[in-house]
């Protein structure tokens, strides 16, 4: 019951901003904003003194209920003035989107988050704040748990306080898919488009390949992609003349919240900040300092908190000073390239483009990726150079994926390029910054490959700008002669959406792959495993990596029968820990308790709070000590009691001694 509490508050907020000429999805994108602060403002506020604890947390949403209850009785006397709006048109695409929808809602409903970077450290800073009853500082092998944005991870907290399991965990990025699919139709209205402009930018939102993927997982880029479109969709009321307080707060904030969602934010945004800066110095001027101080001042009091923990850890509150480590050997993992020219550029353009063109046909990726490499020869530069490669990654064209992780979006990089092409021949249609809103989108796209390096998981960092094209396309489609190439279009992008809905290779809806027998065989061979026969706790293995699956599993029963429930973890920065927490606490009697040892980075250095302060292990799972009979952890000897092989992961488990 207590995970009623924000949903309630959420209709309440709404309710309150459904008011005068507001429509539903105005009110949707402001009572969104407002809930996120709230959200934010009870997580920090509680941390602050460790009270972050399921009493507290339910209390403080309780009365955040009851205070907006009080508020909407008084403003409003108990007659909302709601009506069920009419079904938009055509009405087709509001049926076919409300159908991809539900069936993406239920496949997070149904499967747990078993997204890599999920179970390595999305969920597994959820457990450590739980345990610790404060988002602080921790010590931990996996730095991204204490460096990375933490807003997802806050709203997962929540949840899983709440109701008391991960179960909901999933909903917040679908839920945040709605807000973008709402977001990109008003700004498609406000660059003219009549109803049916605005259904298909929600369209071709709705259908973008890799947004389909995530927005069944626990990974943050379409939370990023919703806040951008909410921040965008106020600045552009701003610039068409509406300067009430209200609208720049919900824009400041809205990019506040991006920023704290995910450090891509600040790079997608600071062209369109540059945009609106010299529009205001230009349109507003004395005025415009005003527009900047509110700007600031709720950007900082967001990410304060968030700031001064990075601070804290690192010397720097924005981009930690902490270099990420894989393993215990030294390497260089920085994201942002080594050099700044026109030829890396070109490189980058090269090969973050071709992500997205990635075929079934083998014939025509290589064919592909010989001529990216050509080209490379040409402009007198190595493909894979490390300057602007992520380290141990080569350059390749990806096959058709339904992964979360290299996805491509073929049909819809297709049409931003045949909106450019349109844009360039006979100009862009509609009205207002139509045309600063493209120029400016393509300088975010140039301003993020100039500085990130090349990844094959590139692809999924540039959900947000697919979103973002998603009114331009729609403008410039709902502006073609004749209606059978719209239709033609629409109907495209709805049927290919199927193949990402229906077989996303991580949480299959009917058939999954059956890797095992792939692996075996090195033929695809399909199996009938799926998020609805197969049980929950085993989907964080069957469909991705199974051969983790009896490690993981062998690891957590030795230490169940052992009654251990006082758990050490040393890990790799990229190991996955959260499958740990959910094996160890099902069916566990005992309360189980995981910390990090043997940490060799910076957080080791910070002091451990009451009641860890003298936690001594029972067990300690490692995959850094392959080969050793004994460790040393807090002074303690423990010796190896099983150590377990399986692909290229090894378990040790080593029990004091």
């Amino acid at each position: 019951m207590y995970i009623l509490l924000p949903v309630i508050a959420f209709a309440f907020l709404f309710l309150l901003l459904r008011r005068g000429d507001a429509s539903l999805r105005e009110s949707f994108l402001s009572a969104s904003v407002i809930w996120a602060l709230i959200l934010t403002a009870i997580t920090e506020g509680l941390s602050v003194f460790s009270l972050l604890t399921l009493g507290w947390v339910a209390s403080a949403w309780a009365a955040a209920v009851i205070l907006l209850a009080v508020f909407l009785f008084f403003t409003r006397g108990g007659a909302f003035g709601f009506s069920i709006p009419s079904v938009p048109k055509p009405a087709w695409i509001f049926y076919y989107t409300a159908f991809i929808l539900i069936l993406i809602g239920l496949t997070a409903l149904m499967a747990p988050p078993n997204e890599w970077d999920s179970m390595a450290y999305h969920m597994s800073r959820v457990m450590h704040w739980i345990q610790n009853q404060s988002v602080a500082n921790y010590p931990t092998n996996i730095l991204r748990q204490l460096t990375h944005a933490p807003w997802s991870e806050f709203v997962f907290l929540h949840l899983q306080m709440l109701s008391g399991g991960d179960r909901f965990a999933n909903l917040v990025q679908w839920s945040c898919m709605i807000g973008s699919l709402l977001g990109v139709s008003l700004i498609a209205k406000l660059f003219g488009a009549d109803e049916r402009g605005q259904a298909f930018a929600s369209l071709t939102a709705a259908t973008i390949p890799m947004g389909i993927l995530q927005a069944s997982t626990t990974q943050n880029d379409y939370a990023v992609a919703f806040w951008l479109v909410a921040f965008l969709y106020y600045l552009l009321l701003i610039m068409r003349g509406d300067e009430r307080f209200f609208i720049i707060f919900m824009s400041a904030s809205s990019l506040g919240l991006a920023i704290f969602t995910k450090g891509t934010a600040y790079i997608y945004a600071f062209p369109f900040l540059s945009w609106f800066f010299l529009w205001g110095m230009i349109n507003l001027r004395r005025n415009f300092l005003k527009h900047i101080f509110i700007f600031a001042a709720v950007i900082l009091f967001i990410n304060i908190g968030h700031y001064k923990r990075n601070y804290d850890i690192s010397g720097s509150p924005i981009l930690p000073a902490v270099e990420a480590r894989h393993n215990y050997a030294e390497g260089n993992y920085k994201v942002t390239n080594d050099i700044f020219t026109l030829r890396a550029l070109a490189s980058n353009l090269l090969r973050g483009l071709s992500l997205h063109i990635g075929t079934p046909v083998r014939r025509f990726n290589l064919a592909v990726e010989k001529g990216v490499g050509r080209m490379h020869e040409l402009m007198g530069t190595d493909v894979n150079d490390p300057r602007t490669t992520y380290p141990n990654n080569e350059f390749h064209i990806p096959r058709l994926s339904t992964f979360e992780a290299d996805a491509g979006n073929p049909l819809h990089i297709m049409l931003i390029f045949i909106v450019i092409f349109y844009a360039v021949r006979r100009g862009l249609p509609g009205r207002g910054n139509v045309k600063g809103y493209f120029i400016v989108l393509i300088i975010s796209f140039m301003f993020f490959t100039f500085l990130i390096k090349w990844q094959p998981w590139l692809s999924r960092l540039h959900l947000p700008l697919f979103v973002l094209w998603s009114p331009l396309i729609a403008v410039v489609l709902a502006d073609f002669h004749g209606k059978k190439t719209a239709a033609f279009v629409t109907a495209a992008l709805a049927l290919s959406a199927l193949l990402w809905v229906f077989f996303n290779s991580s949480r299959p809806l009917i058939f999954s792959v059956d890797k095992d027998e792939a692996d075996r065989n090195g033929k695809t061979v399909l199996s009938s495993r799926n998020i609805w026969n197969a049980e929950r706790s085993d989907q964080f293995f069957l469909f991705n990596i199974p051969e983790h699956r009896a490690l993981y599993l062998a690891v957590t029963d030795i230490l169940k029968t052992r009654g251990c429930s006082d758990v050490g973890l040393a890990l790799t920065g990229n190991n996955l820990e959260y499958p740990f927490w959910v094996l160890l606490q099902k069916e566990n009697n005992s309360k189980v308790r995981i910390k990090h040892v043997d940490i060799v980075n910076v957080s080791s250095a910070i002091p451990e709070k009451h009641p860890f302060d003298d936690f001594i292990p029972c067990a300690v799972i490692s995959t850094v000590h392959e080969g050793k009979e004994k460790l040393t952890a807090g002074g303690i000897e423990y010796i190896r009691n099983k150590s377990i092989h399986s692909g290229n992961l090894f378990l040790d488990l080593f029990v004091r001694k």
